[in-house]
C-alpha cells in the first residue's frame, strides 16, 4: 500500500458540507425571520429532500432524484445580489440537497442562505480538499471520506448548538416580555384604583 499523500480528484467533495453556519462569510444583513426558520428546521428536522449531486463513480441512490455534478451548468443558474439574500427556505430555486436536512441549496455546493458558495466551483472544491488532506495527513480515500464525515458531523452539531441557544434566548425573551406585560397591567390597575379613590374622596 502506498504511503504517499493522497491527491484530491477534480471534484472530491462539497466543502460547504463541512463549514458551519457561523463560519460562512457574511453575505446579507441579519434576518431574524430567516434565522428563526433555520432554527425550527435544525431543531425539528424533516425528511431530507432535494436533488442529490453525484461525483464521478458515485452510485445513484434508489428512489431519490439525482444528477451528475458535472452535468449541472452552474453558469445558467441565476445569481443573487447580496441585498436579495437570504432567500426564503421555500424559494422555488432551492432544489439541491444540502448537508442540513430540510434545507435545499440554489447552487451545487452553494451557500445555505442562497446563491453560490465555497463548493460551487471545481477549483475551490479541490482547494478545500487539498487543505483537508494536508491538515489531517490523509493518505488514502477511505481516510479522506472518514474525515469529511467527521467534519460534517461537527459542523452540524455546532449549528444545532447555536440554534438551540437561539431557541433558549427566544423563550427567555418571551418570558421577560410576559412578565413586563403583567407588571404593566398591574400598574394600570393600580392607577385606575388610585384615580377612583381620589374621585370618591372629592365626593
Amino acid at each position: 500500500m502506498s504511503t504517499a499523500p493522497m491527491t484530491p480528484t477534480e471534484d472530491p467533495f462539497d466543502p460547504s458540507a463541512t463549514r458551519s453556519w457561523s463560519s460562512a462569510s457574511p453575505r446579507s444583513d441579519y434576518d431574524a425571520s430567516f434565522e428563526d426558520a433555520v432554527m425550527r428546521i435544525v431543531l425539528s428536522p424533516p425528511h431530507n429532500d432535494g436533488i442529490v449531486l453525484l461525483n464521478e463513480g458515485d452510485e445513484p441512490p434508489i428512489g431519490i432524484e439525482s444528477v451528475q455534478r458535472t452535468s449541472v451548468e452552474v453558469e445558467r443558474i441565476p445569481n443573487f445580489a447580496p441585498s436579495a439574500l437570504p432567500l426564503p427556505l421555500n424559494h422555488p430555486l432551492r432544489i439541491y440537497r444540502s448537508s442540513v436536512p430540510g434545507i435545499r441549496l440554489t447552487h451545487p455546493g452553494g451557500d445555505l442562505e442562497g446563491g453560490e458558495g465555497p463548493g460551487s466551483l471545481a477549483q475551490e472544491r479541490a482547494g478545500f480538499a487539498r487543505e483537508l488532506i494536508d491538515d489531517n495527513r490523509i493518505r488514502n480515500a477511505p481516510q479522506f471520506w472518514r474525515v469529511v464525515e467527521q467534519e460534517k458531523g461537527e459542523a452540524l452539531k455546532e449549528l444545532e448548538e447555536k440554534m438551540r441557544a437561539r431557541q433558549d434566548a427566544i423563550r427567555q425573551n418571551e418570558k421577560l416580555e410576559n412578565q413586563l406585560d403583567a407588571l404593566k397591567e398591574q400598574r394600570d390597575l393600580e392607577v385606575r384604583v388610585w384615580n377612583r379613590r381620589k374621585g370618591l374622596g372629592k365626593g
